[in-house]
């Protein structure tokens, strides 16, 4: 009996979640937004403290505790105090359902330790509240009795049958935003799609996947990956582009998101954005400044590819780029942030790829692969002393046409959204010497 109850005990505490990479990702975007918003030094300083509390535990495991850190940077740079709301975990699944009616399960927990309740309403009249001696509420209910849906949230998918809905849950005085798909013919289809031949196919699917089982980054719309689903059955054709739009492909086992303009041709300059450890491909379109290096990129009809890092992922976005417009692009940027710089110093060595130029951030490397290549080189004068001062001993071998700039009250994190815009600016004088040179 008492084996027993040992056995129960230990089952319940294995299904009680805890806070995961999807958690610090929503977090980071919430950060994003506040720290782009607020320039006043004195509370950027304030919020750095913290920033670099978040990245200590994140090399450490405790993503719990990167959550609280990311929460208090946040509420330096906003003046709000940090609340029991913000420490509350959000699962929802499945949310690719058949019909509007189906029950979904609800899952709420502490993704670190609060003194004071959470209270959320699930929808009208339906209220949950989380005590801090609780560890899970689970709470199962149809899907359309679930949250507050927001004027204009149902859009038609690019897939026949699939409605996007959009709908926030209120957690005390914020809200949090979800994405569910009403798909009658769901499973069958992401069978079906998980079996293709297509490996772009498969990985749109598995995301789906991912998304619907609570796993994935449940905040995403998954209008991306049915965008995408249509955009590779119909074709892959360059004419389907949307300017500006996100897309999601896969090659040879390398997944990938990338945003291209509708005239895509071998001229259009193409970058390629690695992030950094325990980043996803998705990080540079929703992070890094709110997605940043989209904008910057589609206001000057370039092409941007975040592949998963790795030199493979580098060159497989390098290769999908070519096999849409039948020839090896002729200018090529590098951008990657802490492993992804190194990742980018690397494949600047001899037998790497060609770049055009490079832009580094905080990267975690020893040494450039090339003294050729020209070189943005960004580090915040907060960052972590081993990388400042390589950052600093790198610097000091640059060749003439590389810049490197020290930011201000700036860390790991925050330096991307900091630097892109120069990084950027770097890009557009290389072009420009280069044609002043023909």
């Amino acid at each position: 009996m008492i084996t027993s109850a040992i056995f129960t005990f230990l089952i319940q505490e294995e299904s009680v979640p805890k806070a995961s990479r999807l958690d610090m990702a929503e977090k980071l975007k919430i950060l994003d937004s506040a720290w782009l918003k607020e320039r006043e030094p004195s509370l950027r300083s304030a919020a750095v403290d913290h920033l670099t509390s978040a990245v200590t535990g994140f090399f450490s495991g405790r993503f719990g505790d990167v959550c609280a850190s990311l929460d208090r940077a946040t509420s330096a740079l906003t003046g709000r105090e940090v609340s029991s709301d913000q420490a509350l975990g959000i699962r929802i699944s499945p949310l690719i359902v058949a019909h509007p009616t189906q029950p979904v399960t609800v899952t709420f927990f502490w993704l670190y330790p609060s003194s004071i309740p959470a209270k959320v309403d699930l929808s009208p009249g339906n209220t949950i509240t989380l005590k801090p001696d609780e560890k899970v509420i689970r709470k199962a209910l149809p899907l359309d009795q679930l949250g507050f849906i927001r004027n204009g949230s149902s859009v038609v998918a690019p897939i026949p049958g699939v409605t996007i809905r959009q709908f926030s849950l209120r957690i005390g005085g914020s809200a949090r935003t979800f994405y569910s798909a009403i798909h009658p013919r769901g499973e069958a289809d992401l069978l079906e799609w998980e079996k293709s031949a297509d490996s772009g196919i498969q990985a749109n699917a598995r995301s789906l996947r991912r998304h619907s089982s609570s796993t994935g980054e449940q905040f995403q719309d998954p209008s991306l990956f049915y965008r995408s689903i249509r955009w590779i059955q119909d074709g892959r054709k360059l004419q389907d582009l949307a300017s500006g739009g996100d897309l999601y492909d896969n090659r040879n086992g390398i997944s990938f998101r990338f945003s291209f303009p509708k005239d895509l041709k071998r001229s259009t300059p193409l970058v390629i954005a690695l992030h950094g450890a325990g980043g996803s491909e998705h990080m540079f379109f929703d992070s890094y400044g709110a997605g940043l290096v989209r904008k910057l990129s589609t206001d000057r009809r370039w092409a941007v590819i975040s592949p998963l890092s790795s030199p493979n992922g580098a060159r497989e976005a390098q290769s999908f780029f070519s096999s849409l417009v039948q020839e090896a692009p002729e200018r090529v940027f590098l951008i990657g942030h802490s492993m992804g710089g190194g990742v980018v110093s690397n494949l600047m060595r001899p037998g790497g790829l060609s770049a055009r130029g490079a832009a580094l951030f905080a990267p975690a490397t020893q040494a450039l692969g090339n003294d050729t290549t020209p070189v943005f080189l960004a580090v915040g004068k907060n960052e972590i002393p081993g990388l400042l001062s390589t950052s600093r001993r790198i610097s000091a071998g640059l060749n003439s046409q590389s810049l490197f700039r020290e930011y201000e009250n700036t860390e790991h994190l925050m330096v991307v959204a900091e630097a892109l815009p120069d990084a950027f600016k770097f890009f557009d004088e290389l072009l420009r010497t280069e044609k002043l040179s023909r």
